[in-house]
């Protein structure tokens, strides 16, 4: 063993258990003593980490220690809690572990989600009032940048124009879209 805190030379007396279960006194070095006194603590630790570890294998070697300061961190904070509990109600590490996952996860899902429906993306697309839509004089205006088309394009297929209707400001293909937005049958064209 090398130690640059005590001397080797120094020597003290300490109790070891017997198998028959006696106790006796017998010498050893400073170095020893202290490292017996102070090492539950890391045996613990390994106990409990090595139960539940999360560590994988990897290449990289920053991986591992990532897994490990989170194997710390959930190891710590399961004794923080067991030391802050009232004694009556028993939790073990596993029951630990899972509460604490299901806290991380919360309502996370990994499933993707569903676009909107064809018929809630076409109501959406009516949004221009009925008395700014059919009244009064539109002209198509070509804009700087191509926007998707508010009549045409849907979620699967995009179509996209230059034009816009200056009253309305929408987006809107001049040769089709253009007069069907603008015609009073419009909102069955919602709704069908």
């Amino acid at each position: 063993m090398l130690s640059t805190g005590f001397n080797p030379n120094e020597t003290v007396q300490t109790q070891r258990t017997n198998k028959d279960g006696t106790k006796s006194m017998f010498s050893c070095p400073t170095a020893v003593a202290k490292y017996n006194a102070i090492m539950g603590g890391v045996d613990r630790f390994d106990q409990l980490q090595g139960c539940y570890a999360i560590g994988r294998r990897s290449v990289k070697w920053w991986h591992r220690i990532f897994y490990y300061l989170i194997d710390l961190a959930v190891v710590n904070s399961f004794i923080l809690w067991t030391v802050s509990r009232d004694r009556d109600v028993s939790f073990d590490q596993l029951t630990f572990r899972l509460r604490l996952a299901r806290q991380l996860i919360g309502d996370f899902t990994s499933r993707k989600r569903r676009g909107p429906s064809a018929v809630a993306f076409l109501a959406h697309k009516c949004k221009v009032p009925d008395d700014v839509r059919t009244v009064g004089r539109h002209l198509p205006t070509q804009g700087s940048t191509f926007r998707r088309c508010r009549l045409c394009s849907s979620a699967t297929h995009e179509k996209r124009t230059r034009y816009l209707c200056d009253v309305c400001n929408v987006p809107l293909c001049a040769a089709t879209c253009f007069k069907k937005f603008h015609d009073n049958d419009f909102l069955t064209y919602c709704v069908a």
